[in-house]
């Protein structure tokens, strides 16, 4: 499948999936769409450090989902990187609350992440760079650029319009 039919799949999966509010479309609002389609178990965004090559991840709980974003990261690529973790949790690809970890292996990847989210998620995708594309990293590299361009930022906090663009016609790779 080449770009273009990738990206009509997830544009249709998101609109089979979230109940979006009309008007302009904040990043909160994508969120709760997100939580809302999911059952309404919250999602809590929190930004930690990470280890080099590590931009982000979510992991289920049982009382929320929990996407980390990598604090160091500009805000546009932050903004980004939520959106693709989004997707992950759209999707129900993120990894199960009983994912199995090396908490060894863990901890060198994720310094000062708190003992519960090392337990419960797996990166092994996350690090799979020199290794053929992960098809569930290249649906939620799809989806997570569509869900952005969804998303009216304000110039001061990080504006989308020749982001949008760029993106738009982006081949992957580049």
């Amino acid at each position: 499948m080449g770009i273009s039919s990738d990206r009509r799949r997830a544009r249709k999966f998101i609109r089979d999936r979230l109940s979006l509010p009309q008007g302009p479309l904040a990043l909160e609002d994508l969120i709760d769409a997100v939580a809302a389609s999911r059952g309404g178990k919250p999602i809590e965004v929190v930004h930690r450090k990470l280890a080099p090559r590590v931009t982000g991840f979510c992991a289920v709980q049982p009382d929320r989902d929990v996407i980390v974003v990598d604090a160091t990261a500009p805000k546009f690529l932050q903004i980004v990187i939520t959106c693709h973790e989004l997707f992950h949790l759209l999707h129900d690809d993120a990894p199960a609350e009983d994912s199995p970890i090396d908490e060894e292996t863990a901890r060198a990847l994720m310094p000062g992440i708190g003992q519960d989210m090392v337990e419960l998620v797996l990166l092994g995708r996350c690090l799979d760079g020199e290794e053929a594309a992960d098809p569930v990293e290249h649906l939620a590299e799809i989806g997570g650029t569509e869900l952005m361009q969804m998303l009216d930022l304000t110039p001061g906090e990080a504006a989308t319009g020749a982001y949008t663009s760029a993106l738009e016609n982006r081949r992957p790779g580049v």
